[in-house]
């Protein structure tokens, strides 16, 4: 009976140590996890850039992003050279001929109003000469950060002049332009290109990275979204 008594109180005192260890051993394995995603984390961020060949041969370094992310000079290069590409006519290459070649730089939903806006705003000048032998050219002079409106979609302010240059006026004539501009991500073209004008080619490359103009408001505006 003594004996059966001490067995029995030998297996009550290894239960709670088993337990313990048992919570123990949970634990620490928790901590091993955590440890380990957090390691995994770090190497994700710090992977070294991919190298990805082009259709002509040539080969660049590349870092990985998310779909929806854009580095603030991609935004910004983009904004720049769209807007310029754009509001860039001369006689030969009249406003309506440049729209329609770059259109895929603007989204389906602004398209039909992008030529309205430029007309409306401090443009109007360019548009009442016809551009009779009349060149014109924006001239930019800053491109402030982008501001993330929400996820893929930033707003840009663009501070240009655009340059009038007719054939009895050598210096011009310079028509404020300071606007605020909307950009968000669009999926990158995948056909190739079909039509070989210099207006095409340059914007088959802007919109090689993803982007286009969601809208164009004045500075002032509060909500050009």
């Amino acid at each position: 009976m003594r004996q059966l008594f001490e067995k029995r109180t030998t297996s009550s005192n290894i239960l709670p140590l088993f337990a313990l260890a048992t919570f123990g051993l949970n634990l620490v394995t928790l901590f091993l996890l955590m440890f380990h995603g957090s390691l995994l984390s770090q190497l994700k961020r710090q992977a070294p850039p991919r190298l990805v060949q082009l259709d002509d041969g040539s080969a660049i370094a590349v870092e990985k992003k998310e779909y929806d992310e854009r580095t603030p000079n991609t935004v910004r290069r983009f904004v720049g050279e769209s807007m310029t590409l754009m509001l860039t006519w001369s006689e030969k290459m009249p406003p309506e001929s440049i729209w329609i070649e770059s259109q895929a730089l603007v989204s389906e939903d602004f398209r039909e109003n992008f030529p309205k806006k430029i007309e409306e705003s401090t443009l109007s000048d360019a548009f009442s000469s016809n551009l009779r032998n009349t060149q014109t050219v924006l001239i930019v002079k800053r491109i402030d950060q982008p501001q993330e409106i929400k996820d893929g979609k930033w707003q840009v302010d663009i501070l240009a002049n655009f340059l009038l240059v007719g054939s009895s006026d050598n210096l011009g004539k310079a028509v404020p332009f300071n606007k605020r501009i909307v950009v968000q991500v669009v999926d990158p073209p995948k056909e190739p290109l079909e039509v070989n004008s210099s207006v095409n080619r340059a914007s088959y490359r802007l919109r090689a990275a993803g982007l286009e103009i969601a809208q164009i408001c004045e500075l002032d505006e509060k909500d050009c979204s």
